[in-house]
């Protein structure tokens, strides 16, 4: 029985017997709107009898809406029992409400996920696929996103049999904007490793560029090393990335590779060194983020660097891809039920 001007009416929720039950969140009944000092005079006129009942509409006890009753037919008023059943269908209505925002949100929940997990496979995708043999030398990789999507990344350049770039990296952040970031400065460097031939060239030349990129503070950190095979000889430069570890199989020993320099894309102009080590056919070199040593298990202790030494003491006369197993089942067997707050990566290379 509403015209199209009553229906279309704007509802002040500061006033009348609806700004009550809004703000109040109590059921309102009004028996005489003649007598009752709580309503507006104006409001009167709109009504045929002088009767009305309000109720809040609840969602988690905060009111979302209200349900209101007038001009009863028979023209009485309304009584308690009335009011108790407008308020259980407010309820219902409620309830229905919030079914149907649950369902939307599941909806937009799994939307979310199939996205996640599209951008997941593409992520891992885009990685390079590492050869089991490359000039004669023993590859593996993993890499394992604590979320559906990380910041870590690795790649192998081929230049020639004696001449091979690998790189490890770390986004700073986790999530998308990680691996949005990731997949930026990813690309940036697999253009510069073949046209400088040169880590520190490649390296200051990528922090302009991810500077000159870098919103929000986001940074990464690089490890790039050149093989040098004619030379038996390790070529690597720094961007404020964690030490990487050469195993030497003779001696039994572990030599820690470093080098200076900030990550990339904290300030410009940032100037790299350049370090190099000698190697013997049979070492083993070992690429890694920091979500390998920094594993956190109930009692937040961390699985450390000393356990990854353990790793490559008891299996480096294993096949690469048997040790990499291996030390990612420790971490595991460490962690125990323990959510990885971190992304893992690992590349084995035996030289």
């Amino acid at each position: 029985g509403f015209t199209i001007d009553d229906s279309a009416q704007i509802i002040n929720p500061s006033e009348g017997i609806t700004g009550l039950v809004l703000r109040s969140g109590d059921p309102l009944l009004v028996r005489d709107l003649e007598r009752d000092l709580r309503i507006n005079r104006v409001q009167i006129g709109r009504y045929k009898t002088s009767s009305f009942v309000s109720v809040p509409i609840l969602q988690a006890q905060d009111v979302v809406g209200v349900l209101n009753a007038a001009d009863k037919k028979d023209g009485t008023a309304f009584d308690f029992f009335e009011m108790r059943v407008l308020t259980t269908v407010a309820n219902q209505i409620g309830d229905a409400c919030a079914r149907i925002e649950s369902r939307e949100r599941e909806v937009e929940l799994q939307s979310y996920r199939r996205d996640m997990e599209t951008a997941a496979r593409i992520q891992l995708h885009s990685l390079p696929k590492v050869p089991g043999m490359l000039a004669g030398m023993q590859i593996a990789a993993r890499y394992e996103a604590c979320r559906e999507v990380g910041g870590d990344f690795y790649d192998l350049v081929y230049h020639s049999d004696d001449r091979i770039s690998l790189l490890i990296a770390d986004v700073a952040g986790k999530g998308v904007p990680a691996a949005l970031f990731m997949e930026f400065s990813k690309t940036l460097l697999a253009g510069l490793i073949p046209r400088n031939m040169d880590p520190v060239a490649t390296l200051e030349q990528a922090n302009e560029e991810v500077y000159a990129n870098s919103e929000g503070g986001i940074f990464v950190t690089v490890m790039l090393i050149q093989i040098e095979r004619e030379l038996s000889r390790l070529r690597y430069g720094s961007a404020g990335h964690n030490r990487q570890l050469l195993y030497r199989v003779k001696e039994k020993s572990i030599e820690q590779l470093s080098a200076r320099g900030a990550p990339l894309g904290i300030l410009p102009g940032g100037k790299y060194t350049a370090s190099s080590i000698d190697y013997e056919p049979g070492d083993i070199l070992v690429l890694y983020t920091d979500g390998i040593t920094e594993c956190c298990n109930v009692d937040q202790e961390e699985f450390g660097e000393e356990r990854l030494y353990q790793c490559l003491h008891s299996c480096h006369q294993e096949g690469v891809e048997a040790l990499r197993d291996r030390i990612f089942a420790s971490m595991q067997e460490f962690r125990g039920e323990t959510e990885p707050f971190d992304d893992s990566t690992l590349m084995l290379v035996r030289l």
